[in-house]
């Protein structure tokens, strides 16, 4: 949460909303993308995280989704 300056949010229980309107460039890279309300770019995301690459994709486990 520090990392991206957001508020104190429980998100264990709900994924919905989390990451939103991810926008890619032509080779699949994360431009810029919607991380718990906030817009983040792509560059800042991965470095939030400590990611090696912004060329990355979410899935969400169908079990989840029966929830």
């Amino acid at each position: 949460m520090e990392l991206f300056n957001l508020s104190s949010s429980s998100y264990k229980e709900k994924v919905e909303g989390l990451i939103e309107e991810v926008e890619r460039d032509d080779m699949g890279r994360i431009k810029k993308l919607k991380f718990m309300n906030k817009d983040l770019s792509g560059k800042d995301f991965v470095e939030g995280l400590n990611l090696k690459s912004n060329r990355l994709y979410f899935l969400q486990k169908a079990s989840e989704l029966k929830k």
